[in-house]
């Protein structure tokens, strides 16, 4: 006979979300490099291409996960499920872009630059599925989607794309990928550094309240469930 406390706490793979990150991936490379023959790193075309394959998959992480998670059912088990799409979005983001060193002058330091910001926003945008697939209600879910949807959209337009501030997806991506040296920030070692750990720290800290919520929460219930066995 199955345990049926096994049955309770598990909770299902994200095959879904593998499945439809590959075809995000695969959609994206279609659509920024084209049927091209064979590919010439130092072309302009090229690179421009990779650019904008890694902003696609930036608009990926900010936009289309988000919704496909908030706007269908709640989660059993949000936080759980939430890291996991967190590892699974990675290692996708991971194995897709160090091999394009072999097709691009990306160094190991730009690379390392490049999937440290999608990584970054990958947990800062779990942290906010996490908070929003917990939700009883629909109104927290569509607001965190409409923020994630006007942060991405808006904030090109509201700041010099050379700054580089961490909160600013697209032109991020944009600037940390691009190959001309002369925006390299003096040709930093590693490029665009600061706002890296940036949203990194912005990462850690939102995922800290959402914990901490979480564990306020469970002793809220804990609480309320020790002075029902009084009464």
């Amino acid at each position: 006979m199955p345990d049926s406390s096994a049955e309770k706490t598990s909770f299902p793979l994200p095959r879904g979300l593998i499945m439809l990150s590959c075809m995000w991936i695969t959609g994206a490379w279609i659509l920024c490099m084209g049927p091209r023959g064979p590919l010439n790193s130092m072309s302009d075309d090229h690179a421009e291409g990779l650019r904008m394959f890694s902003v696609t998959l930036m608009l990926g992480i900010t936009i289309a996960w988000p919704m496909s998670r908030l706007l269908l059912r709640r989660f059993t088990a949000p936080i759980r499920q939430s890291l996991l799409d967190c590892i699974v979005l990675i290692c996708s983001v991971e194995v897709t872009l160090w091999p394009l060193r072999l097709l691009s002058e990306w160094s190991v330091d730009r690379t390392l630059s490049i999937t440290n910001i999608l990584a970054g926003w990958i947990l800062l945008m779990g942290a906010l599925v996490a908070l929003g697939a917990g939700a009883r209600g629909w109104t927290c879910r569509i607001l965190i989607v409409l923020g994630a949807l006007l942060l991405t959209v808006c904030s090109p337009l509201l700041t010099d794309a050379e700054a580089l501030q961490w909160w600013n997806p697209v032109d991020l991506t944009l600037g940390v990928s691009t190959i001309d040296p002369e925006r390299l920030f003096g040709m930093s070692p590693w490029p665009g550094r600061t706002a890296v750990v940036q949203l990194l720290l912005a990462a850690i800290g939102a995922w800290t309240v959402v914990l901490g919520a979480r564990i306020l929460t469970r002793s809220r219930h804990d609480d309320l469930a020790i002075s029902g066995s009084f009464e």
